[in-house]
């Protein structure tokens, strides 16, 4: 292949280049634990990749609240009700979410040849973190 025939690169953002699985266990950890309920880290993930899929299965949602219902969808699950803090902490946890390692260098290192691009089915205020924390500027951006 060829790489000076490409202009562009695109990405997803979430599980490509910000470890989502992270941010969403660091996220809903205290949360569990002020419940006392213990669960597993791929159990945990599991619950909220069936969650996540339902309601995105449903009608447009932003982002935000799409984590709301999830929280509200794991707490059904595990037998508990989130607070109404839990709710707002975790469907604004993905400005925490961190990075994976490499993907601010990979992507400056990439920009120096190319037009970044990202696609993502999150909304443009939760993204807007997700890019400082990735230290970068896109050409384009496309979210939901």
């Amino acid at each position: 292949m060829e790489f000076d025939h490409f202009e562009c690169v695109s990405f997803d953002c979430y599980g490509t280049l910000i470890d989502w699985e992270t941010g969403i266990s660091s996220a809903l950890r205290p949360v569990l634990e002020r419940h006392e309920i213990s669960i597993g880290h791929y159990p945990l993930l599991e619950l909220y990749g069936k969650a996540e899929a339902e309601i995105e299965a449903g009608s447009y949602q932003p982002y935000h609240e799409v984590l709301k219902d999830v929280l509200s969808m794991i707490g059904d699950e595990l037998g508990f009700e989130p607070s109404p803090d839990e709710f707002e902490s975790f469907s604004t946890s993905v400005r925490n979410w961190p990075a994976f390692t490499d993907s601010s260098q990979a992507l400056r290192a990439l920009a120096a040849q190319y037009r970044l691009i990202i696609l993502s089915n999150i909304d443009d205020d939760q993204f807007r973190f997700s890019q400082k924390i990735l230290g970068v500027e896109f050409d384009q951006v496309f979210t939901a």
